[in-house]
């Protein structure tokens, strides 16, 4: 993972563990403040999966490039 991905991740999850802390913090219903905090980590673990599948495809397109640059060096 390189320095970028490393610091979105981090910046997501302090975006995450700041906003559990706001949510428990605020004057709401026990209810309410349940669905809002669901809700707050279902977003935050969609957009956390989003960068590792971006990840993943970043390695897998370097892998593939690297492979075709090693078959076409080897002149098959």
């Amino acid at each position: 993972m390189n320095n970028d991905s490393k610091t979105i991740l981090a910046f997501l999850a302090g975006l995450a563990i700041g906003s559990g802390l706001g949510l428990i913090t605020a004057p709401d219903k026990g209810s309410a403040l349940r669905h809002r905090l669901s809700e707050t980590l279902k977003r935050t673990s969609n957009d956390i999966i989003d960068i590792l599948n971006t990840g993943i495809n970043s390695v897998k397109d370097k892998f593939s490039t690297r492979v075709q640059e090693a078959v076409d060096d080897m002149g098959l």
